[in-house]
Parts: C-alpha cells; sequence; structure tokens
C-alpha cells in the first residue's frame, strides 16, 4: 500500500479551505482508514491545522477500531460510505470483501454512536446472486436505516482480477476484451432508465438478479443507481439512466 506523505495532505487540505465559505472535503480513496495508525495520527493533525472543516471519507470495515472512529470524529469527519456492497455474508464472500455483516453492523453502531452519518451501498447482480440475497441485502438497509443509500446494478470488471477470469471462462466476454466498451454487452442486458420508477418496477428489477448464475445479468457495468435519504420511507429514487461504460 502506497501512503501518501501526510504533511503533503495537509497542506493540500489548507490551501483548499483558506478563505472559503465552503469548508466542506472529500477525501477519494476507497482505504482512508487503512492503516489505522496513520489515519489516527492525519486525524490529530487535521484537528489542530484544519480546524472547522468537515469532510467526507470511504470506509473499509474489515477495521473495528473505536479510537479511529473517535478520532475522525473529533476532526470534522461527518459522513462515512462504507463499500459494503451487501447485506449478505455468501455474496460478501463472492465479492471477496473479506468482511462479515457483523462487522459491518458493528462499524455502523460506533460511527452512529460518535455522531457521524453513514451512506452504505449495495452492488446487485454478483455472481451467485438470488432473488433471497437481494431481499437480504435490501432488509439489512432497512434495518441499519443510514442517512445515505446507493444501490447499483451490474459488478464493474476489472482487468487483471478473479471476476474477469470467470467471465472469460463462462464465455462472457472474450479474452481480449475491451473491458471499458464490452462488446458482449447489448442493450437487452442492461436495465432500463427512467426518471420515475413505482415500488413494483423497483421490485421486479431486484428480483430479475435472480438469473445470475444463468446469464451474464451480472456483468451490466453499473447500469443503474438507486438511492434513499433518510427519512423518507419507501423513497428509493433513480439517480443515473442505462448507460454502458
Amino acid at each position: 500500500m502506497r501512503l501518501r506523505p501526510s504533511e503533503a495532505l495537509l497542506e493540500e487540505v489548507e490551501m483548499l479551505t483558506r478563505d472559503r465559505e465552503d469548508r466542506e472535503i472529500h477525501f477519494v480513496g476507497s482505504l482512508f482508514n487503512l492503516p489505522p495508525d496513520y489515519t489516527v495520527a492525519l486525524c490529530r493533525d487535521l484537528a489542530h491545522r484544519c480546524p472547522g472543516i468537515i469532510w467526507r471519507i470511504t470506509y473499509n470495515p474489515s477495521v473495528i477500531d473505536e479510537e479511529l472512529i473517535v478520532s475522525m470524529a473529533g476532526a470534522g469527519c461527518h459522513l462515512v460510505m462504507l463499500g459494503n456492497e451487501s447485506g449478505c455474508d455468501a455474496m460478501l464472500d463472492n465479492l471477496g470483501k473479506g468482511v462479515h455483516i457483523d462487522q459491518v453492523r458493528e462499524v455502523i453502531r460506533l460511527i452512529c454512536r460518535y455522531g457521524m452519518n453513514v451512506y452504505l451501498c449495495l452492488l446487485l447482480g454478483g455472481q451467485g446472486e438470488t432473488r433471497r440475497i437481494v431481499s437480504d441485502s435490501l432488509a439489512f438497509l432497512e434495518e441499519m436505516s443510514p442517512r445515505y443509500a446507493t444501490i447499483s446494478v451490474g459488478i464493474r470488471i476489472y482487468l487483471g482480477c478473479i471476476l474477469e477470469d470467470v467471465a472469460i471462462n463462462r464465455g462472457t466476454i472474450e479474452s481480449d476484451e475491451d473491458l471499458l466498451n464490452p462488446r458482449s454487452l447489448s442493450r437487452r442486458d442492461c436495465l432500463p432508465g427512467s426518471s420515475r420508477m413505482s415500488r413494483r418496477r423497483q421490485a421486479a428489477m431486484a428480483g430479475s438478479f435472480e438469473r445470475a448464475d444463468r446469464g451474464r445479468a451480472w456483468l451490466c457495468y453499473n447500469v443503474f443507481t438507486l438511492v434513499k435519504k433518510a427519512g423518507r420511507r419507501d423513497s428509493w429514487f433513480p439517480c443515473t439512466g442505462t448507460k454502458r461504460f
């Protein structure tokens, strides 16, 4: 793991927030909390050198560290996005997340205890996903009641990852496939975009991924995303339409 020198990061935060009314920072990167000792020290320096800023990050839920979470809250973190991807242990294993759902619950509990908001993410359409697994994942979101949540349909395949080998062996993609513009992905493999979607349509969309074991539905490349905001029951709404990469 390559770590950016903390001094360089602190200087950039100071530059970005100096003499500006908008003092919110988004730290981009899915491993902000790793390694924990680096992040604790960074939070201490942020609180000292950049008081009054607020920021948001993506947190790897495999680390349950109360000292780290306390330091984040004390340094101005107000929103934590968790890359949980699923609410089911079977899918977490299939996705190689290296974390179990009870660990995700514990991290969420700690984040909320210290006054930060939670943003959860689901990736539907993974290898081995069924209607029951989708239902379990949606139930997990309702149970956790995050401030924000997104549901993305389709799993992005990256060059050199295990999923690429699986897709090639199944004949879903070619060995020389351009993964940014897959030739084998046709329009009928993607869900249609819509600016308005009924609950029945949402359920049908989620249920359609029972086909994941039999076709290329799990190779839809993030074609659709739903968002839910806290305080609005049954208010999933689409924030993007169908798109190909």
